[in-house]
């Protein structure tokens, strides 16, 4: 479970330090995101 937490903390860190990128919005696509991560810390 730690390691799904971590994943959780890197994916949050990641998007919120590419947010002012440029890029192929399908590069990088997560369904749901944010809400699908905030569901998987919680389950």
């Amino acid at each position: 479970m730690i390691v799904w937490i971590f994943i959780i903390v890197a994916h949050f860190a990641m998007r919120r330090q590419t947010k002012h990128e440029q890029r192929d919005p399908a590069a990088f696509r997560a369904w749901f995101y944010p809400v699908s991560n905030w569901v998987a810390a919680a389950a």
